[in-house]
């Protein structure tokens, strides 16, 4: 493991101030309990600069010439002053100095400016530094990151605490917030005394016995067994004083840790005295450890890898949990990847069992009368009031479900259960409200909605990092976690990209031969496209890989799901597709190709039988394959409403035919569609227009032409619909209702 040469600690404390400064009583007792743990407990190099010796002149000389003649680039320090500090309005906030034991209260100019004593220490060579400063608005310190800390790693694993040690790690712990009184103030000119409690006169302020107690082993966090592994890190150590200072009689203060210019990835350190580190061996990494989901919702199992959405799920808990007297539904409302089904299944479900008789997640599925009647003969069962049933995807009540009369009955045995005070919450996608609002829930949808917001910036960096995090892997460089934020921030819909994207970095690494980094790389991310790319890249490799025959079937399917939307919204196949489905062969490989495009997001291969993935892309398995009990000499003929492709898909059909192969010449040619010859319109003469007079411009006529061709291909489509309905006798479109085409 990586050691340091030397260890070096620089201890401050100021009790009796001159030139009319009040006087101290704990600070020198702290500054030599503190050298005292340091050097006893830790193996420091102590230097002990107290009251005289810690004059202006004194400080300067320590911060300018000894630190930089002592200390070098393999050597770790730490810094720590208690005395006065004070604040001062600056040109961007407050401006925090150090009170040396000669300063002057009514000129700052003999005190120690906190910007000098970053610059001074920013000039060391040290690959380690933490400085601690117990005073009055020591958080005026702050070169730092829009974060004030890092989240505390519940296990350390070996190569975490490798890398703790390795990089670069510059941290400053404060005992109070930039507008706080640690202890004391310059107020009118004179510096008061508040750093003393009065009531323990003689005793160590709450900070320093805090941070005394920790450094002997208190901060120590236990982890997931209740075992602790004999390692304070200094986000431990902060977490313990806080929690403490916070929590004491007449806190007024706010410790908080802040890394520097600086700071790397690593992590300043302590070692509990008399033990050894217990270090757990590092997480095995292979296909099934993928901490990405991909494309596919997180559920109860993976709820330890659901990150960035602690306020959603707070606030769903709340509402939940709220008084009964409240609406009894609550529709969780998003657009399509916003997350619902995470939030719902992996964040909010489990905690709510220990409190609630929860029953589900169950989906509506195709047969949603039976799967509600199923589950609200398991909520009777139970034998407590607290019951809640939840249903994700409530709108394949409309995309699976083909039956009017079996989705109306099951929504009003849902409404029924309501109207007893059963509570219960369903996600839907914000696309289906309308006609969630046509239906028996209407009058409860106002009260009821809770709708998913945006993920922020810091958010979105939870979801990047928190998994990584979990499998002790780290992204190089660290910038690549800002790019892969900026891509997807303003993404509608991005977040199961970015997911995705992650996903096939890990995938990337796993193909790696030099894997002993555990590192996620950027030259991966630019070489499959970054975010919007990795989709297209993982969907040609699959395509490269597939037979002929699997060619064939894969572009018969993504055809199937290409309609002209007329630049709506992009939304994914709202009815079932059966693709080509005119034999067993052919059934197989629709199977096997669903299976594979749906699965590969999770670098899985799911064998058939094992039950559907809960995700996203589970709808396209429904949507796709052949369904039992269905006439395949019949064809659905409705169109979906798919997404915007352009005016062109006759062109775009043929590129998309090229990059997958040709048809078979064997395989009889599909019957082109007519098309009005340029320049030729297929609208009557216009009344008044004769002989002789002068008829339309250039421009008018080719406005004339696109109108006709349009109205022609509109009469085309409506004659070839009515002809496959007549054959079909199928009603075309959402429960027995022909949808209005987009124009």
């Amino acid at each position: 493991m990586p050691a340091f040469v030397r260890s070096r600690a620089l201890v401050i404390g100021v009790n009796d101030y001159r030139h009319g400064t009040p006087p101290l009583r704990s600070a020198v007792p702290d500054a030599r309990s503190i050298a005292a743990a340091l050097a006893d407990g830790h193996g420091y190099d102590v230097t002990l600069l107290v009251d005289a010796e810690a004059d202006r002149a004194g400080l300067v000389r320590a911060f300018s010439e000894r630190l930089p003649a002592e200390v070098g680039a393999e050597d770790r320090l730490l810094v720590y002053f208690a005395g006065h500090g004070v604040a001062a309005d600056g040109e961007d906030g407050p401006e925090g100095f150090l009170v040396p034991q000669d300063a002057r209260p009514d000129r700052s100019d003999t005190m120690l400016s906190m910007v000098w004593l970053h610059d001074a220490l920013a000039a060391l060579p040290c690959r380690h530094l933490l400085l601690i400063l117990d005073c009055c608005f020591a958080g005026s310190f702050r070169w730092a990151t829009t974060r004030s800390f890092a989240p505390v790693e519940p296990i350390l694993y070996r190569k975490r605490y490798t890398r703790f040690l390795a990089d670069p790690s510059w941290q400053v712990l404060t005992s109070a917030s930039h507008d706080q009184r640690a202890a004391d103030v310059l107020v009118g000119g004179a510096i008061k005394n508040f750093r003393d409690p009065s009531s323990r006169a003689g005793e160590h302020s709450p900070f320093a016995a805090y941070l005394l107690e920790g450094l002997r082993g208190a901060a120590d966090q236990t982890g997931p067994g209740g075992e602790r592994d004999g390692v304070i890190t200094a986000t431990e150590l902060y977490l313990y004083v806080r929690d403490e200072v916070e929590t004491g009689p007449g806190a007024l203060q706010t410790p908080g840790l802040w890394p520097l210019r600086k700071h790397g990835r690593g992590e300043f350190i302590f070692e509990v005295p008399g033990e050894t580190p217990r270090l757990i061996p590092d997480p095995v990494l292979d296909a099934s450890t993928n901490p990405w989901r991909g494309l596919s919702a997180y559920g109860e199992e993976e709820a330890a890898l659901l990150f960035g959405r602690r306020r959603v799920v707070e606030a769903l808990r709340e509402r939940v949990l709220a008084e009964p007297q409240g609406e009894p539904l609550i529709a969780v409302i998003g657009a399509s990847g916003t997350g619902k089904s995470s939030v719902v299944n992996a964040g909010l479900v489990p905690g709510l069992r220990r409190a609630l008789a929860v029953v589900g997640p169950v989906r509506p599925g195709a047969e949603p009368l039976a799967v509600l009647t199923a589950a609200l003969a398991e909520i009777d069962a139970s034998d407590t009031d607290a019951r809640l049933l939840v249903i994700d995807q409530f709108e394949e009540l409309y995309t699976l479900c083909r039956d009017p009369a079996r989705r109306e009955q099951a929504l009003a045995l849902l409404e029924a259960r309501l109207a007893a005070g059963l509570q219960v919450l369903i996600t839907v996608r914000a696309d289906f409200e309308p006609q969630l609002r046509g239906g028996p829930l209407a009058p409860r949808l106002s009260a009821a909605r809770f709708v998913v917001p945006p993920m922020s910036a810091d958010e979105l960096r939870e979801v990047i990092e928190g998994p990584a995090g979990a499998r002790v892997m780290y992204f190089e460089p660290p910038s690549l976690i800002d790019k892969l934020v900026n891509e997807v921030i303003a993404t509608p819909g991005g977040l199961p990209l970015l997911s995705f994207t992650l996903s096939e970095l890990y995938r990337r690494y796993l193909e790696r031969a030099d894997r002993d980094d555990r590192a996620l790389r950027s030259s991966d991310y630019e070489a499959m496209g970054g975010v919007m790319g990795a989709l297209h890249s993982r969907a040609s490799a699959l395509v490269d890989e597939a037979s002929p025959a699997e060619r064939e079937t894969i572009q018969a399917m993504i055809l199937r799901m290409v309609s002209l939307g007329g630049g709506q919204l992009a939304r994914r196949l709202d009815r079932p597709a059966r693709a080509r489905a005119d034999d067993d062969a052919e059934r197989e490989r629709v199977s096997a190709v669903v299976d594979r495009f749906v699965d590969a997001p999770r670098g899985s291969r799911r064998r058939r039988g094992r039950g559907l993935p809960r995700a996203r892309p589970r709808h396209a398995r429904a949507r796709l394959e052949p369904r039992a009990g269905v006439d395949r000499s019949r064809a659905h003929g409705a169109r979906p409403l798919g997404v915007a492709v352009g005016a062109r898909v006759g062109a775009r059909r043929q590129a998309l035919r090229a990059a997958l192969g040709r048809r078979s010449a064997a395989r009889p040619a599909r019957r082109p569609r007519p098309r009005a010859s340029p320049g030729v319109s297929h609208q009557p003469a216009r009344a008044g227009v004769r002989a002789g007079e002068r008829g339309p411009t250039e421009a008018t006529t080719r406005d004339a032409d696109r109108r006709g061709r349009g109205r022609d291909r509109r009469a085309l489509d409506r004659r070839r619909d009515r002809a496959r309905a007549g054959a079909t006798g199928h009603q075309l479109g959402r429960g027995g209702q022909r949808p209005a085409r987009p124009r």
